[in-house]
């Protein structure tokens, strides 16, 4: 736009033409910075992505995304684990030991008629049978289950006669409990005993034929496995097998001779047990 200044007054002429005169003269940075200035303040008004490029159509502003879930092991909330609970602790074993003393003032089942009770190592029955608790006595695990039970010799005098069987005890909570029985014979005299893990050896003299009084000849070693007393269901499942083989066999005499012997000499088995 140009302005005619001579078809101004000459009032006007004069009070402006020296302004005039400065803007021409310095119109060229002038208009450079008012021009800057002008483009700054519109730019700051608006951001660098809403301006549309030449040629394209202006894009519509769409909505911020939503922020991104972040699938780091860290940054995700694991639900914090229960303590465990302390495992039940074992009841303690019986630490009491069994002592001779006990031994010589407990029961024992032997030829299947109850239990004969020791007392001070000694019993006589109605029979006039004598019982005796012998020597040495040994002391090891019978059961496994980590308890030293005991072994030793019981001695039974019959008319004159006297035969040893070999008796298991375990150790009941610190009470001797006869579990087994093992006959070892007639006129036997135990070396030596020991017990481990339900095995058992055994090591005494025994007389042959002819060997006089306090002179055996014989010296034999043994090994038992621990074998429990059976249960009274037990007990009763063998004596029903026994009377069904009874009805299948006819039945033989049997000589005086044989009940005599009956009579005299234990059984090498003893089916007495004590009860549960």
């Amino acid at each position: 736009m140009y302005i005619e200044l001579e078809h101004l007054p000459l009032s006007i002429k004069h009070s402006i033409l020296p302004y005039a005169t400065m803007i021409f003269n310095y119109k060229t940075p002038l208009l450079a910075a008012i021009i800057g200035l002008g483009f700054g303040t519109g730019l700051s008004s608006c951001s660098v992505s809403s301006l549309p490029f030449l040629g394209e159509q202006p894009i519509a502003s769409s909505a911020s995304p939503s922020p991104a879930v972040s699938t780091s092991p860290a940054a995700s909330v694991r639900p914090a684990s229960p303590t465990p609970s302390p495992a039940a602790k074992p009841k303690p074993k019986s630490k009491i030991p069994l002592t001779v003393e006990k031994l010589k003032n407990t029961e024992y089942y032997i030829l299947a008629e109850g239990p004969v009770k020791l007392t001070k190592g000694k019993f006589e029955d109605k029979k006039k049978r004598k019982f005796a608790l012998g020597d040495p006595v040994a002391y090891g695990d019978l059961n496994r289950d980590g308890i030293k039970d005991a072994i030793a010799p019981l001695d039974i005098t019959i008319d004159g006669r006297r035969f040893t069987y070999l008796v298991g005890v375990v150790n009941n909570g610190g009470n001797p409990k006869h579990s087994s029985a093992e006959f070892l014979g007639e006129r036997v005299k135990v070396k030596t005993l020991s017990a481990n893990a339900g095995k058992i050896e055994v090591k005494f003299d025994k007389y042959a034929s002819g060997d006089p009084e306090g002179y055996p000849s014989q010296t034999i070693s043994r090994t038992y496995t621990f074998k429990p007393f059976k249960s009274a269901e037990e007990e009763s499942k063998d004596k029903k097998k026994g009377d069904k083989s009874k009805d299948k066999k006819p039945g033989t005499s049997q000589s005086t001779t044989n009940k005599k012997e009956k009579e005299t000499k234990p059984s090498p088995s003893p089916t007495a047990s004590p009860k549960n």
